[in-house]
């Protein structure tokens, strides 16, 4: 209502505004473009930079359209000015640029959840296939323009389709949850994890310095999932064969990478899985930079 009653903090300079802004649950700040600390729009996007839960007024003494419009863009809620605002109408002007601030904010997370399903796994919360892609691609460039490596891994899990089949798919969804939480734990966060689909995961290892450390993150990957899943006290036991190939001796672009890893991967199922192949593990002379783990 426009009788509602506000209480009041007041500072004269804005450095002082914004040592206190993220320090309390301001419903509304009020900024002048002429404090003696900062000048034109820098308060408003300052301000709206520390404090985003917090709607911006812009209350000054210039009488500039231009200005308005830019101020609103810079994410102030309205723009008033001195001696042209009646104050009896403030605590309106307030309520209702509080209302439009609580609507912005809710669209932009709407758009924030929207594309955020759009490139993850909606299980798992893991990046799709078109983002792993993506990020894989400029992967790519980036390791072709500075000479670094990377290496993808193509993983397809082992013994889970008991799983499923003994305890319905909600315990496989479980099951392949706690896997992706598993791989988490064997990257870095500059590392991509994909579900790929079904049981199937890829892993995107930037700036690998050799062969081997691609391998021994596929060894960590292989005891991290040897712990047991306990499903209404039963456990089961899964593992993984894991294909995993170089950039760039194994293919220059994304398709081929991922390609040659998943060719790489069947071969290890054919050998019953539990282990990891590098991609041309039987091509001659490629055998003494590539070889087969198959951990017992």
């Amino acid at each position: 209502e426009p009788s509602q009653r506000f209480r009041l903090t007041h500072v004269e300079r804005f450095d002082s505004a914004l040592n206190m802004l993220p320090q309390a649950d301001y419903d509304v700040a009020i900024l002048d473009l002429t404090l003696p600390d900062a000048q034109g729009l820098d308060t408003v996007t300052r301000a709206a930079r520390i404090a985003t839960g917090t709607t911006i007024l812009v209350m000054t003494g210039i009488d500039d359209e231009n200005l308005a419009i830019a101020a609103v863009r810079a994410g102030a809620q309205d723009y008033l000015v001195k001696g042209v605002t009646d104050l009896r109408l403030l605590p309106r002007v307030i309520l209702q640029a509080r209302e439009r601030h609580h609507m912005i904010r809710q669209l932009e997370e709407a758009r924030r959840r929207e594309r955020h399903l759009a490139t993850h796994d909606p299980l798992t919360d893991l990046p799709n296939r078109q983002l792993f892609v993506d990020r894989l691609e400029q992967a790519i460039a980036y390791a072709a323009r500075y000479r670094d490596l990377l290496a993808v891994l193509f993983l397809d899990l082992d013994r889970f389709k008991p799983i499923n089949d003994r305890l319905g798919h909600a315990a496989g969804d479980r099951a392949l949850v706690e896997v992706a939480r598993r791989l988490r734990s064997c990257v870095r966060e500059s590392d991509t994890i994909c579900r790929f689909g079904g049981d199937e995961f890829l892993l995107l290892l930037r700036n690998v310095r050799r062969q081997q450390d691609a391998s021994k993150v596929a060894e960590n990957v292989l005891a991290a999932l040897s712990a047991p899943l306990l499903f209404d006290d039963v456990e089961f036991y899964i593992s993984a064969s894991i294909g995993v190939t170089l950039f760039p001796f194994d293919g220059r672009d994304a398709p081929s990478l991922i390609r040659n890893a998943d060719h790489a991967m069947y071969e290890v199922k054919k050998r019953h899985g539990h282990g990891v192949l590098c991609h041309g593990a039987s091509g001659g002379a490629a055998e003494t930079r590539r070889g087969i783990l198959a951990p017992q």
